[in-house]
């Protein structure tokens, strides 16, 4: 893969690379992070939550959503962003900066995904705060991020509910092939 030159002369990502000490940002081998930005071209989404309204009996919920696409029409087009955004189905991943704890980095992979139908909301990644009252953590390429959830009941912030456990993975669907040197499907080198 080639390099991107900029500001931090890394060549690793289209943005400067920040030295961190939080090891909240200690997440993926250098390898990882710069897939989940350059490799990737779609995502999968699942989710499983239980559910305790207040005074009722707790139940399960389960969200999915399948090939999560990138917005950029061509790897050339990832220099200058990289964002996976379907307004329709209430999803959100995109990119902050970038983080380098020790040898580990965090590429920046965060979101938040809405379903309307459901009620359900989740947001994910190392600095979500406890908006939500709750934290788990889920798969990403080999490593965990954190996500959060909550389930509205009716149309009112009064009527959040607490979600007590969620299951959840972002898988990648699709893979960019820059010019055929990678499989679609798998990802791997042809």
């Amino acid at each position: 893969m080639g390099k991107v030159l900029h500001a931090s002369g890394s060549g690793y990502f289209p943005s400067c690379i920040e030295e961190s000490a939080d090891s909240k940002y200690a997440i993926w081998p250098l390898e990882k992070a710069m897939q989940s930005y350059w490799r990737v071209r779609a995502w999968n989404f699942t989710a499983k939550v239980t559910v305790i309204p207040f005074g009722d009996s707790p139940f399960e919920l389960s969200y999915s959503v399948a090939n999560i696409f990138s917005t950029a029409n061509q790897e050339s087009d990832l220099v200058c962003f990289n964002e996976f955004s379907d307004g329709p189905r209430g999803v959100d991943i995109f990119f902050s900066p970038v983080k380098k704890v020790g040898d580990l980095y965090y590429s920046g992979l965060a979101g938040f995904i809405v379903d309307g139908s459901t009620g359900l909301e989740f947001v994910f990644g190392p600095d979500i705060f406890d908006i939500f009252g709750n934290e788990f953590s889920f798969p990403v390429l080999g490593a965990d991020l954190k996500i959060g959830s909550f389930y509205l009941l009716d149309s009112q912030p009064e009527d959040y509910n607490p979600v007590v456990g969620c299951t959840a993975s972002l898988t990648p669907s699709q893979w960019w092939s820059y010019g055929g040197t990678y499989n679609t499907s798998t990802g791997a080198r042809l």
